[in-house]
């Protein structure tokens, strides 16, 4: 059994528990009788309005919560975890007044308990599997590519040609890359096929499948993702990796070849507040003041609650120098697909 239909089976499961619940609580409340009525129909508060709340009272109730929680949330922030026990004191209360607002019957239980137990059930849900992370972007020049979205032949509409490496390695320098035969250019006639699965590239323009060439300059490495099951043609595929070293950003310096991650132009002197402003949490590796020149690298990292067994994550890696200038930069996608085991 893959890691996809565990979690499947426990998510469906869990449903079955909670529908079971509701369903057991609505036997019981409607089998026992107090003073010839069943529980059902008996109330629960003090309360003997049972008119129709108007849309005005309703909000001021809402309001309240609202606020509440607000409140609750400035002070968790601000005094940390351990004042997640207060804001239950702070915000039951107005809930409470909401809930006695009007006369509540056990009908009204039965709602509520399915309302919550339904939320509890969605963030189990997530917490299981999560939500799909949005796809970063990388801009050379004025050209979008959305990582895991572009196709070849969206870059291929935009001016860019692509070379094919034609062997294991090749062993030349930058200059000459392009005209020594270890690439060769792809004639965009949908001829090449990419071989079904998903495979990481490693990590350099000599040694990676795919060229990204602009007017006879390399702008990058690159590689491509088509599909788990079947061959797909390269214009077809999808980029998921992207890298370039110190030869492509000086020709790009040379040339006023541009590149930008998500706003940020890695050209640019890199600013380490800017990059914590931008992308919070996401960056997770940052070099300590006193590293040295291997250990100034900028982590980035876009993942869900299952790991790659639903959605894809992505991963970046921005190296630079003593100067916070741009030497190096990987970008890789980690495409979603199921396994035989969790780690």
């Amino acid at each position: 059994m893959g890691v996809r239909m565990i979690f499947i089976s426990m998510i469906i499961a869990l449903g079955f528990f909670y529908v079971g619940i509701i369903v057991w609580i609505d036997f019981k409340m409607r089998k026992t009788i107090i003073d010839g009525q069943s529980m059902m129909e008996r109330s629960v508060n003090n309360q003997e309005n049972t008119s129709k709340m108007g849309l005005g009272e309703i909000l001021v109730h809402l309001g309240m919560i609202a606020v509440a929680v607000l409140f609750t949330r400035s002070i968790v922030a601000y005094g940390g975890a351990g004042f997640n026990n207060l804001g239950i004191y702070i915000i039951l209360p107005t809930v409470i007044s909401f809930f006695n607002a009007r006369k509540r019957t056990g009908k009204t239980v039965i709602l509520l308990s399915s309302i919550i137990l339904f939320a509890f059930y969605l963030f189990l849900v997530n917490l299981l599997i999560g939500l799909p992370v949005k796809q970063p972007v990388i801009t050379v020049n004025n050209t979008k590519i959305v990582m895991s979205k572009t196709t070849v032949a969206d870059v291929l509409k935009d001016g860019f040609d692509i070379y094919i490496r034609k062997g294991k390695y090749v062993n030349t320098n930058y200059e000459n890359i392009l005209s020594e035969g270890g690439f060769k250019k792809y004639s965009a006639d949908r001829s090449l096929f990419v071989k079904e699965g998903f495979e990481t590239d490693t990590g350099s323009i000599y040694t990676d499948p795919y060229l990204l060439v602009k007017d006879g300059l390399v702008i990058a490495s690159f590689g491509v993702f088509g599909h788990m099951d079947k061959e797909v043609v390269l214009e077809d595929c999808k980029i998921i990796n992207f890298f370039i070293d110190e030869d492509c950003i000086d020709a790009a310096r040379d040339n006023s070849v541009s590149y930008d991650l998500e706003g940020i132009d890695l050209l640019e002197t890199l600013d380490q507040s800017q990059l914590q402003k931008k992308f919070k949490k996401k960056l997770w590796l940052v070099p300590p003041s006193d590293a040295d020149i291997t250990e100034l690298t900028y982590g980035l990292s876009w993942t869900t609650n299952s790991g790659h067994f639903f959605w894809n994550e992505y991963f970046a890696y921005i190296d630079f120098d003593k100067k916070d200038k741009l030497t190096k930069f990987r970008f890789s996608t980690n495409v979603a697909r199921d396994s035989k085991k969790i780690w």
